[in-house]
């Protein structure tokens, strides 16, 4: 049997091709998901390895909180270190310094500051003219020592690719893919190093807490061995600037230490840990080797790229799911043409088992084929996908690409596993064929509808339920929590909904085949009797199609429900005329830039509501907060509690979401305080924050926790990182073209503020939304190709199987171009129907989920125009789907045809 099968497979190599493609193109998207990933994990790993190469250990503040409020890609918060005195061992140290310096085996040790400082390239006339800020990337500014042991992240040796170190005030280096940017040529940058003229040299800085200014550019540098981080900009000061500029007077973010010779890392940590220990808030401090630093900062890019990766993976698994539908249609199809062969050999003696471990093997066969061709090819997509990041504007590091034994493990299993389980039910069908019965003329296999009408039911019973208590309850007892809850139960859907699809197969199609039956003559009659023929095979075909089409509706649905609630936040509850954020979207602006929009004469009586966003921990669990101006309910409608305002202007402290203080212990709203842990205080110790009232509208905030500026800003002194946002109400009587110019002319100094009125915020947020849309329809679209491959393959099969109808067909007259109208006719009906079984499933599966989030302000949105488009988008791409399938058909020997069986 084992013979048999195999040289039954490899003889009807096409078939192979077909059936293997589907599950080629699933595992190629996992398998290149995991590449790409694992390859910038190693790219990371071995670029901070090169940077802190030369640092033995490193000391810095342990987090300020366990977690992370926002979960992964949120910034690690970690107060300053507190160092009164000079940067390094030679130079009057402070406290913590002399201490680590007194620690045998330290052979340097320096301080280093990281904070935020933007690059504003200048024009002829030396004036601020466009600020380099990256989409989705960081403005880094460091600082920059002498000792080049300790620095080799400049450079990879310490040293600049141009120039030299920056070494006073007014100094400033920066990476050399900035410097590019800002076209500042090396010969004008080596020449301002040895002090000559600085003309076209020069960039003006733009910090948080600090006023900008004009930079003398002396030396250019890589990041490593690579241009920049990642896209983001890095500017380098020596320490004393960094720590002005930044915020960090007689502060470091770290200390780095290099050991003398002989010591190891291990042994120098063990000693730095025990000396500092033993200093009063020494308890607040780690130390960690610089193998431990390297893997750490490296993890944390490794983090962010985990939730990237998992992104990717759900779109990867949609792809598997839908070549699962595909191999089992195929599977499906090839039996049933196979019945008589089957029959033959039970009539010759094997057994039901037998033939049923004939078609598994077929199956694993085909599995791992296809595995090893997608894991192949997965090298092929990750590059693509590097690509498509790139053209998003994310400049990612290259590197080798990085198969991992993880990888093929997981592709291959994944692979052979779908393809494997999608047979079982034909193969089980194929152990039933009666011999007699299978050799007749015509034979079918059996099959119980009841049955599977009962199964498909209680499929998509349970898959309902899953999804709504994945929705609307707490299921983190449920693997993969909320998101696997309601991924399981939408894929029992899917599964229920295809089982029972057949029972609506045939009027469904007799409806959607009325059109070409009426108007193309006898290949439109022919196309809609095929389509309704056999339902099984209609419905099953189409339920590939109707997976992506699903998911592709609840995408547009949930961004329809995100831009009509900002609609109705900006025509019902915004106050403000005009917003001001960064021109690099999520970065923070200076709050220097409203305190000149609030000095400026012109402006005056306009009213300025900044936004900062930290994070705090009350009752041992980290939380959002939003620090913000008392005056936020004249910019924004937010719903307050009677007097709660009156009270916050006058008391400051914090206004809580309605819901989240109902939830409050009856005791901590009888006091009205609550106690909390700000980032600079130490871990067990609280601070009572009176609470002045609540508020019932977060729609445009999404945060529970409101606090004043004034009892914000002193907390987060040494952590903020800027207002994120800005309204500004303008005066009574200016105009919006007033209002314009003044705030422009007001904002010239901070080129990387951009701002906009009411319509134009609100078309950069929907470009925003449109643009992580496009992203999911992108993704998607692979899985959707699958389906339509689907459609092709279940076609071309077909003609396999209908090979003497064919024939007859054209005997009695019918023409080639007659014959491929009939077949493209009937892929147009099947994917119609897939799409509208997809497009009743993701308005149900969209709608739920808008319900869901209604408590967060969502408000339902339903794309009516998106969601037709994507049915004639699906009709034409049926029509395309066809075309092969129809010109094989109509290639048919005639003579040949007739006398097929």
């Amino acid at each position: 049997m084992l013979k048999v099968t195999l040289k039954n497979l490899f003889a009807r190599k096409f078939r192979l091709v077909l059936t293997s493609l589907a599950v080629v193109l699933g595992v190629a998207f996992m398998s290149g998901t995991f590449v790409l990933t694992d390859t910038l994990g190693q790219v990371f790993d071995d670029l901070f390895a090169d940077v802190n190469r030369g640092v033995d250990v490193d000391v810095r503040s342990k987090p300020a909180f366990d977690e992370k409020a926002g979960g992964p890609g949120t910034q690690e918060v970690r107060p300053p270190l507190e160092s009164p005195g000079g940067p390094t061992c030679t130079r009057d140290p402070g406290e913590l310094l002399t201490t680590i310096c007194g620690v045998d085996g330290v052979r340097v040790a320096e301080g280093s500051v990281q904070g935020y400082a933007l690059v504003t390239k200048l024009d002829a006339r030396g004036r601020p003219d466009e600020a380099i800020q990256p989409q989705g990337a960081p403005t880094i500014g460091v600082s920059w020592g002498p000792s080049k042991v300790v620095n080799q992240a400049f450079g990879g040796d310490g040293m600049p690719e141009v120039g030299r170190r920056p070494t006073g005030a007014g100094q400033v280096a920066i990476d050399e893919s900035t410097a590019d940017e800002a076209g500042l040529s090396d010969k004008a940058v080596e020449r301002c190093s040895r002090g000559g003229s600085c003309k076209g040299a020069r960039v003006q800085m733009v910090f948080l807490q600090h006023e900008p200014g004009i930079f003398d550019v002396v030396g250019t540098f890589r990041f490593g061995t690579v241009g920049n981080l990642a896209g983001a900009t890095l500017a380098a000061f020596d320490i004393s600037t960094a720590q002005e500029v930044m915020n960090r007077t007689g502060q470091f973010d770290e200390i780095r230490i290099a050991a003398t010779d002989g010591v190891s890392q291990t042994e120098l940590r063990g000693r730095v840990r025990d000396a500092v220990r033993a200093l009063p808030d020494g308890r607040s401090y780690e130390a960690l080797t610089g193998e431990q630093l390297a893997k750490d900062t490296s993890d944390q890019i490794r983090e962010n790229l985990g939730f990237f990766n998992t992104f990717l993976l759900v779109f990867a698994l949609i792809a598997l799911f839908v070549g699962a539908f595909i191999i089992y249609n195929t599977f499906s199809i090839i039996v049933a043409q196979r019945a008589r062969e089957l029959g033959l050999l039970r009539a010759l003696g094997a057994s039901g088992g037998q033939v049923m471990g004939s078609v598994a093997i077929e199956a694993l066969v085909v599995g791992l084929l296809s595995s090893v061709l997608g894991l192949a090819f997965g090298v092929v997509v990750a590059i693509g996908l590097e690509a498509a990041m790139k053209g998003l504007g994310f400049d990612l590091p290259s590197g080798a690409p990085v198969i991992a034994t993880r990888t093929v493990i997981v592709s291959m299993v994944a692979g052979t596993l779908v393809t494997f389980v999608s047979a079982l039910a034909p193969a089980r069908r194929a152990a039933r064929v009666a011999p007699m019965a299978a050799l007749r003329s015509g034979a079918t296999l059996p099959s119980s509808g009841r049955r599977r009408v009962a199964i498909g039911a209680a499929f998509t019973t349970v898959g309902i339920t899953l999804v709504i208590l994945g929705l609307t309850a707490d299921v983190d007892s449920f693997p993969g929590g909320t998101a696997g809850c309601v991924g399981a139960g939408a894929a029992l859907v899917f599964v229920g909904v295809a089982m029972l699809s057949p029972i609506i197969a045939v009027p469904v199609a007799r409806f959607l085949g009325w059109l070409p039956a009426r108007f193309r003559g006898m290949s439109g009659v022919l196309a809609r009797e095929n389509s309704t023929r056999n339902p099984r095979r209609t419905a099953s075909t189409a339920a590939a199609l109707m997976i992506g089409v699903a998911i592709v509706a609840v995408v547009a649905i949930f961004g329809a429900s995100v831009k009509t609630t900002l609609s109705s936040v900006l025509e019902n509850d915004y106050k403000a005329e005009f917003s001001l954020q960064s021109e690099g979207g999520f970065q923070p602006i200076s709050p220097e830039a409203a305190v000149a929009v609030r000095d400026d004469d012109a402006l005056q009586g306009s009213i300025v509501t900044e936004w900062r966003f930290g994070q705090f921990e009350v009752d041992g669990s980290t939380e959002a907060l939003l620090g913000v101006n008392t005056n936020l309910n004249s910019t924004l409608n937010i719903d307050p509690s009677p007097g709660a305002i009156a009270r916050w202007k006058a008391e400051g402290g914090f206004l809580l979401f309605a819901d989240t203080y109902d939830e409050l212990p009856a005791a901590t709203r009888r006091a009205g305080v609550l106690p909390v842990r700000f980032p600079t205080m130490p871990p067990g110790e609280t601070k009572d924050v009176p609470i002045v009232g609540t508020f019932a509208t977060k729609d445009a905030i999404n945060n529970d926790y409101l606090l004043a500026m004034r009892d914000y800003a002193p907390e987060y002194a040494s952590t903020d990182l800027g207002d994120v946002f800005l309204s500004v109400k303008l005066p009574p009587g200016m105009s919006l073209a007033e209002g314009r110019t003044e705030l422009d002319r007001v904002l010239e100094p901070f080129p990387g503020v951009k701002v906009q009125d009411q319509e134009e915020f609100k078309e950069s947020q929907e470009a925003q939304i449109d643009q992580f849309l496009n992203l999911m329809y992108l993704l998607l679209a692979l899985a959707v190709a699958i389906a339509l491959l689907g459609i092709a393959n279940t076609l071309a099969l077909s003609v396999f199987e209908r090979t003497h109808e064919l024939g007859l067909l054209r005997a009695v007259g019918m023409g080639r171009s007659q014959l491929r109208r009939m077949i493209r006719y009937e892929a147009v009906i099947i994917s119609v129907f897939g799409s509208l079984l997809g497009i009743v499933l993701g308005v149900a599966f969209g709608v739920a989920m808008v319900q869901a989030l209604s408590s967060e302000g969502i408000n339902l949105g339903l794309p009516v125009g998106q969601l037709v488009i994507f049915v004639v988008l699906a009709a034409f791409a049926g029509l395309v789907a066809g075309i092969w399938p129809a010109r094989r058909a109509a290639r048919l020997d005639v003579l040949d045809a007739i006398s097929h069986e």
